[in-house]
């Protein structure tokens, strides 16, 4: 393991902590657009863009944090536990988000497709006759 450089430590938990911010927009992303919350989507998106941007200037500063290894160390030290775990709960937010857009996509293309299907017969009041019944399904 490395011996890290105190004054570098304090850098690793600051790139710990912008990685819980960014963590904590994916979320509310994923959240907003579970939500249909187009305002608090593209708020937690912004937000995204500039903890990434801090993230990315810091990135290779963290990267080179450390020392000398010290052979017959045993385990990680407290600091990088922290940024290893704050980096696997990033992961699995970006996954769930992945997953939610996923779904969002399908839905909207099955929408698309209803309403082109029925493009005739769109905004008709309920008094005219149809031309022919349809019968669609629709996964949510």
């Amino acid at each position: 393991m490395r011996e890290l450089n105190p004054g570098r430590e304090s850098g690793q938990a600051d790139f710990v902590s912008r990685l819980g911010k960014l963590t904590r927009e994916i979320t509310g992303a994923t959240s907003a657009l579970e939500h249909n919350n187009l305002n608090e989507f593209l708020r937690c998106l912004a937000n995204q863009e500039a903890i990434a941007a801090g993230i990315d200037a810091d990135l290779k500063s963290v990267l080179s944090a450390g020392g000398t290894a010290r052979p017959g160390s045993g385990g990680r030290s407290k600091a990088e536990k922290n940024l290893h775990s704050a980096c696997v709960r990033l992961a699995h937010a970006n996954r769930v988000f992945a997953a939610v857009v996923k779904r969002s996509m399908r839905s909207t293309s099955l929408l698309a497709a209803l309403y082109q299907s029925s493009a005739g017969t769109y905004g008709r009041t309920s008094g005219q006759q149809l031309p022919e019944r349809r019968t669609i399904s629709c996964e949510v």
